[in-house]
């Protein structure tokens, strides 16, 4: 689980815990910064945010590789499906901009 999950539970093979990765001090707040990127799943633009990620990740033509985390042939799966529903469209992009110059 991530951030961009909304759930702190971490996956049985994952470490037992992890230092925040994002622009919060602590995971909790990575988790409360990550809510704001839900409108991506409630206006229907991705159905998960996992979807989400994948083609914000292909969005780019200056980004030639995406680490996706997987643990499970379902997840390897999702993620195909989500890279074959190709990048994000520009107007979602604009708004992503947007909201991460809200992050300080």
């Amino acid at each position: 689980a991530g951030a961009l999950t909304g759930t702190p539970e971490r996956h049985e093979i994952a470490a037992p815990a992890v230092a925040p990765i994002a622009t919060g001090e602590t995971l909790e707040e990575d988790f409360n910064r990550a809510s704001a990127f839900r409108f991506l799943v409630a206006e229907g633009y991705a159905s998960s945010m996992a979807e989400a990620a994948v083609r914000f990740s292909i969005s780019f033509e200056e980004m030639s590789t995406s680490l996706v985390g997987l643990s499970s042939f379902d997840h390897i799966k999702q993620a195909i499906s989500a890279a074959e529903k190709g990048p994000l469209d520009g107007e979602v992009l604009e708004r992503l901009k947007t909201l991460r110059t809200t992050f300080t």
